[in-house]
Formats: structure tokens, C-alpha cells, sequence
């Protein structure tokens, strides 16, 4: 069992300007952004403290209040409700609600065709250094009202905790939306579900490329105690849809939920990366419920294949599989991913094409299950078959996990972290189930070679763009016929350019001739195998170029 604790952590907040939302709506449509930061999550029991200096605030917002009157106009002074705001603000524009409990007894819904742009989106964000929770305790139980419906298209929602609805938390049904450092808990069914706004929705119109960033969802609980998950886009998806740096623990049913059925057929590719999953199937207060599949990570079902990404994981103490493919046959992507003391298989895939690379799983109990897999699965993965591999000493101990100013997710055992990024400015919950310390080696920047292995390399560079702003994915090939076992891809980034975050890599400096070397948990590549990383950044000028020459470990690579 793992005892969550949470702690008051100080947040910041980025000026709304229409550059920000541009950012913000280029990001969805690509599915590529790394998390901003602007206030810090937090947990339904804990406060946001006030920033030391008042960010600028968006000068078209509307702002609400838990006393607020929908006849009011929306004023700092004169503060409007929630109801009200969705149906005024105007597209690039910011409703800022203040802090405090709101008590509602209706969803708020954000209609279809109640939409911003792609380069100016709708925004509801906390106030800065506030921290508003929605409760909807006051909803018919019976009924199946939601927390927030949102079927419109292009909006960002932001650092708002959604609780005690009497169906999902939040329900988003639209296309190119962001919902950031938000919190689903203690709702009917799964806290946070990505499906089609009606059952008359043509698959065309299947909600896609939405971004689920650096959020937490846990103690979902449905009637029966069998269908509230953490986190979902199943049944009606579209395309594009990606999870990242998120945390769902102690839902009565699943972590991650991407089930398909025959009536509608299979889904979107899904996108789970850099993410967490522990403790399914118990509840925080200990209790559960016998009907609940309590699996961590849950990618498909009724044998309908559906090619999801899903990498750079970590699947812990689930009451049931760690990482299921759940009947779905499909060549999924499954790489980097940890999956540790589940109570039935770590890594469970009866069937299906998909391709296993760097994958670990660990026992520190007394469970005995060993892992299965069907697909493409080479020497690089340490599956668990009656003994731990060479890399499970990283993850014993007590986990823990935060997330930085960045809305990164960090992740440690033992007090180390084992994702690579840095753990300053962040916020911490977690607990702990099992002694001991944990070493991580990682590598250092400083230099354009390193590690061993293959002597050719192929880099595809995948940028997507917006008036002086862009976020890029940098996949790195091994075409060679060994191992690379710790890597760095140098590059230089185009004058005017500049990194302002980066994600699954260290890159120094962050402009000019830059070095990108791996983290702990990708450090290897197979022969045949390929790794990626990425970066948001800045650039000056009207025309954005990229970079035209790589090379991993002082090895010049092909590009394409």
C-alpha cells in the first residue's frame, strides 16, 4: 500500500498572452508539447501558496468566483460564474477562477461549436496562486451528469480539481484541446475520459489530438466498484490523442483504460508516455471492490488491433497486470517501460505483432508470476521469469514522485530518480511499501561522444511550429548491427533558435552547437532499434529552419 501525502509547493504562472495560446493550440494539434508550467498541482487536501510576485494576467478574461452571479459581469471586482463564462469568452481569451470550493449540482458543459482556433484558444485557468475545486456533490447519484463536458474544440484547461461528479470527472469529447495540472478524484466513474460527445457522433468527428499533461486522477469509484478508471480515451477516439507525465493511483478499476468493442470498431492510435500507474484496485482509504479489473496500463480489447505508443512508463503495485494488452493484437510500440511488483503479470501480451524494446520488469515481493509476450521482442528487454535483471537494482525502495516547475514528471525509489529529470521547483506526494536505496549511473553532458556500439545511425527530426515558437521530436536509429549502450546526438540549432524545456534526454547548452545525451532509462539501442527525444524552444525571424546534420556518439547519421 502506498500512502499518499501531499504538500503545499509554490507555483508560477506565464503571462495568457496570444502568443502562449498559439503555442498552446499548435502543441495540441501535433500532440508533441511539453508540459508548461504555470501553477502548481495540487491535491484535493492541499493549498497552492501565493506567488511572491502577481504575473501579468490575460487582458481579455472573464473572472468567476464560488459567490459569483451569473448576471455579473465578470469583473475582478465583479466576479461571474462558471455556467456564465463558457458561454461568453471569446476565443484567445482566459476565464480566471478564484480560489476556493465551487458547490455545483449540473455538469458545466462546453457545447459543441463553443470553440477557439487554432491559434487563439479558449482558456479556464486558476487564478494565479489560487486553487479552485469543482465538487459536484451536488449531482443526482443516479444520474450520469459529469463535472465538465467538454465538446468544443481548441481549449486549455488549467490547474482546476474536479471532484465527487456523479459520472466522470471530466468527459472531453472535442478535438485540439490541453488540459494541464489538473486533478479528477473521487468521482462516480473514471476521472478524466476521452470518447465521442454522442452516440450520433460520425467517426470523422471522434475527438482527436488532445493532450492529458502533467494531471493526477485517483480515487474514481462507479456504483458497481468495475468501470471508474483513472484516465481513458476508449470506445469513440480519434487520432492523436496523447497522455503525458500524468499519475493515476487508487481507482477502483483501472490505471489507463484504451478498450475498443466490436459495435464501434477500433479506435485511434493512443499515445502514453512518461506516466505513472500504481495501486488499481484500492482506494486510498483501503477499501476496493472485488469487480474491478485493477490492471495499471490497459491497451485494448475484444481483439481488435490498434497500434498505440506507449512508452517510458512505470506500472507499480497494481491489484492486478502491470502493463495488459487486453486482447488487442496490434503492432504496438512498447519501450522503456518498468512495470514492478504487480499482483498478477508485470507485462501481460497473449498475442499481437507489437515490438518490445528496453522494457524491465522487477520483483521485490513474494509474487511469482512470470511475464508473457507475444511479438517482436529482442535482448534489450528484461522481462521477469523467476529473477530480476541487471536493472531492477534502480527501482527498489520507497516510490515517490513529484512534478517539476516544468510539469515534468519525476519518479524516484529509494529517494533517487530514476526518470532523469530534476526534481527542484516541483511538488511531491508518494509513500512507500519496501526498504533499501537505489543507484542510478545516468550519463553526464559535456562532449559529442559517448557510450559504444554500431557505427551508423539514421535521425528523423519532427518539428511542429508557430510564430516564434516550436516544439520538435528527435527519433535516433541504430542501423548498425550492435548495441548502442549509452548515447549522445550532437546537432546545431539554427541562429536565433533557443531550448526553453526539454523531455526524455539532457541537452546542453541550449543554444548553438548543442548536445543531446540520453537519461537513465533509454541509454541503450538496440541493433535495429531507435530511441526518441524532444525539446521545446524559441525562434526569432519569420521563417523557422531545423537542423541539418546529426551525428550519435561522433558518428555522422543519414537524415530523414
Amino acid at each position: 500500500m502506498i500512502t499518499q501525502t501531499s504538500a503545499a509547493r509554490p507555483g508560477r504562472h506565464k503571462a495568457s498572452s496570444a502568443a502562449r495560446r498559439k503555442a498552446l493550440a499548435a502543441v495540441a494539434v501535433a500532440a508533441l508539447a511539453s508540459a508548461g508550467a504555470l501553477v502548481a498541482l495540487e491535491s484535493p487536501a492541499s493549498q497552492a501558496a501565493t506567488p511572491a510576485v502577481t504575473p501579468a494576467l490575460n487582458s481579455n478574461a472573464l473572472y468567476v468566483s464560488a459567490s459569483g452571479s451569473a448576471s455579473a459581469p465578470g469583473t475582478l471586482s465583479s466576479p461571474t460564474t462558471l455556467a456564465a463564462a463558457v458561454t461568453k469568452i471569446t476565443a484567445g481569451g482566459t476565464i480566471y477562477m478564484r480560489g476556493g470550493t465551487y458547490n455545483l449540482s449540473s455538469p458545466i458543459e462546453i457545447q459543441t461549436g463553443n470553440s477557439g482556433s487554432s491559434g487563439a484558444l479558449k482558456e479556464i485557468s486558476a487564478y494565479p496562486g489560487e486553487k479552485p475545486v469543482l465538487d459536484f456533490s451536488g449531482e443526482d447519484a443516479a444520474s450520469s451528469d459529469r463535472g465538465i463536458q467538454l465538446n468544443g474544440n481548441y481549449w486549455h484547461l488549467y490547474g482546476l480539481t474536479v471532484q465527487h461528479a456523479a459520472d466522470n470527472g471530466i468527459f472531453v469529447g472535442g478535438s485540439n484541446n490541453v488540459v494541464e495540472r489538473v486533478v479528477t478524484a473521487y468521482n462516480r466513474d473514471t476521472g478524466l475520459q476521452i470518447s465521442r460527445p454522442g452516440s450520433s457522433t460520425p467517426q470523422s468527428q471522434w475527438p482527436a489530438n488532445n493532450l492529458i499533461v502533467s494531471s493526477e486522477s485517483h480515487d474514481n469509484r462507479d456504483a458497481t466498484g468495475e468501470n471508474a478508471d483513472g484516465f481513458a480515451a476508449k470506445l469513440t477516439v480519434g487520432s492523436g490523442n496523447v497522455f503525458r507525465y500524468d499519475v493515476s493511483h487508487n481507482n477502483v478499476d483501472d490505471g489507463w483504460d484504451l478498450f475498443t468493442k466490436p459495435d464501434t470498431g477500433p479506435i485511434g492510435a493512443v499515445t502514453i508516455e512518461n506516466s505513472l500507474s500504481y495501486s488499481q484496485g484500492t482506494l486510498s482509504d483501503g477499501s476496493g471492490s472485488s469487480n474491478g479489473d485493477k490492471n495499471g496500463f490497459k491497451l485494448g480489447g475484444d481483439g481488435i488491433p490498434v497500434n498505440h505508443i506507449f512508452r517510458n512508463n512505470i506500472a507499480y503495485g497494481n491489484g492486478a497486470k502491470g502493463i495488459t494488452y487486453n486482447d488487442n493484437p496490434g503492432t504496438m510500440s512498447i519501450s522503456n517501460n518498468v512495470s514492478i511488483n504487480n499482483a498478477n503479470r508485470n507485462f501481460s501480451f497473449d498475442a499481437g505483432t507489437s515490438v518490445f524494446r528496453n522494457n524491465t520488469s522487477c520483483r521485490f515481493n513474494s509474487g511469482s508470476t512470470t511475464d508473457k509476450i507475444v511479438g517482436n521482442s529482442d535482448s534489450s528487454n528484461q522481462f521477469w521469469s523467476g529473477s530480476n535483471g541487471s536493472r531492477c537494482p534502480s527501482y527498489s525502495g520507497a516510490l515517490g514522485w513529484s512534478f517539476a516547475s516544468d510539469g515534468s514528471l519525476i519518479v524516484t525509489f529509494g529517494g533517487t530518480n530514476v526518470t532523469g529529470g530534476t526534481t527542484t521547483g516541483g511538488s511531491t506526494t508518494g509513500g512507500s511499501t519496501t526498504s533499501g536505496t537505489t543507484t542510478t549511473g545516468g550519463t553526464t553532458t559535456g562532449g559529442t561522444t559517448g557510450g559504444t556500439g554500431s557505427s551508423s545511425c539514421k535521425v528523423t527530426y519532427t518539428p511542429s511550429t508557430w510564430p516564434g515558437g516550436f516544439t520538435t521530436n528527435i527519433t535516433v536509429a541504430n542501423t548498425g548491427s550492435t548495441a548502442v549502450n549509452g548515447w549522445k546526438v550532437a546537432f546545431t540549432l539554427p541562429s536565433g533558435q533557443a531550448i526553453t524545456s526539454t523531455w526524455s534526454a539532457t541537452i546542453s547548452p541550449s543554444s548553438g552547437a548543442v548536445t543531446a545525451t540520453n537519461v537513465d532509462y533509454n541509454a541503450q539501442i538496440p541493433a535495429g532499434g531507435s530511441q526518441s527525444f524532444g525539446f521545446q524552444g524559441t525562434y526569432t525571424g519569420s521563417t523557422f529552419t531545423q537542423p541539418t546534420a546529426f551525428t550519435l556518439n561522433g558518428t555522422t547519421c543519414t537524415t530523414g
